[in-house]
């Protein structure tokens, strides 16, 4: 049960992250210098929760919990 809402929790910050990192990527277009620096914090976190949600669904796996076809969508 505690993986299962770790995975959720991640895949819902995951998707909020990726929001914000378009709406710093539309105002870096805009021309705005600091935006850069924040969508490239944003990237690294991305990739931070990318790779805990492998882990997680990793974990489901191990312990039975999820399908096999599970684990490989989230590491590509």
């Amino acid at each position: 049960m505690m993986a299962t809402r770790l995975l959720r929790f991640i895949l819902a910050i995951s998707a909020i992250t990726m929001l914000v990192q378009a709406a710093f990527a539309g105002r870096m277009l805009a021309g705005d210098v600091k935006s850069a620096a924040l969508h490239a914090l944003t990237a690294k976190v991305l990739v931070l929760l990318g790779g805990s949600q492998v882990l997680a669904a990793l974990v489901l796996f191990l312990q039975r919990r999820c399908p096999l076809w599970f684990p490989w969508p989230l590491s590509a």
